[in-house]
């Protein structure tokens, strides 16, 4: 998916005027914290002082978080304080939305951290799978593995944790598989082995629950699914 973050190399933070800063004092404080270049190193100035040391290799810039790469491997600076969120220890990490929740990677196994307390899952998953579901909600994050789980950008759980399959449909109304044109609307779908439920994407509101059931995806077509009740 798209995120409005810009990744800043280390020649584009020279472009952007950056350079080996040598005073502690500065002539104005910035909102949100700013590159400096020293040894080829990437830092970050508050505009009065030094708030990290010059030891990235480039940083990707998101209102909720600073995503830094120090050795091939990434971190989460706070981008107001310079603070550390996370360290560099992560193979890959995404903001969805620029919002709250950062998805984290290491390895095969993926975790998420609440950007407003720092805290980091508890539960690793085998994927995460950003999802666009509406212009007032943005974007829901499913995460998969023997537990799974779908929250929001803003950290909401829409499905708190469960052991079972978790799918995103898009579905058109009942008699507009034929029509190209026609409307279609995203879905999540639970599976246990005792029960189906499916959630609307946008509120996470529960539809209905049928009871020994499975999802069939797109059987009728690439918008249609049926669900099989045992």
């Amino acid at each position: 998916m798209n995120i409005n973050t810009k990744t800043m190399s280390l020649v584009t933070a020279v472009i952007l005027g950056a350079s080996a800063w040598t005073s502690s004092v500065h002539a104005a404080t910035f909102s949100q914290i700013q590159p400096y270049l020293t040894d080829y190193k990437i830092g970050f100035t508050d505009g009065n002082k030094l708030v990290t040391q010059a030891i990235y290799d480039e940083f990707q810039i998101t209102s909720s978080g600073m995503i830094v790469t120090k050795g091939g491997k990434k971190g989460i600076i706070d981008p107001r304080t310079g603070k550390e969120i996370t360290p560099t220890i992560w193979d890959n990490i995404d903001i969805p939305d620029s919002k709250n929740i950062a998805i984290v990677q290491k390895g095969g196994w993926f975790q998420y951290i609440d950007l407003k307390t720092h805290k980091l899952s508890t539960m690793k998953f085998a994927g995460a799978h950003p999802y666009y579901s509406s212009a007032e909600q943005g974007t829901a994050i499913m995460l998969l593995g023997k537990s799974s789980m779908l929250l929001n950008g803003d950290g909401k759980v829409l499905v708190p944790p469960f052991a079972g399959k978790l799918t995103m449909v898009q579905l058109v109304a009942p008699g507009q598989t034929e029509n190209k044109e026609a409307e279609k609307k995203r879905y999540f779908v639970a599976t246990t082995p005792k029960e189906l439920i499916m959630y609307d994407s946008a509120s996470g509101k529960k539809l209905f629950a049928l009871a020994k059931a499975e999802l069939i995806p797109n059987e009728g077509g690439p918008d249609t699914a049926y669900l099989k009740v045992r």
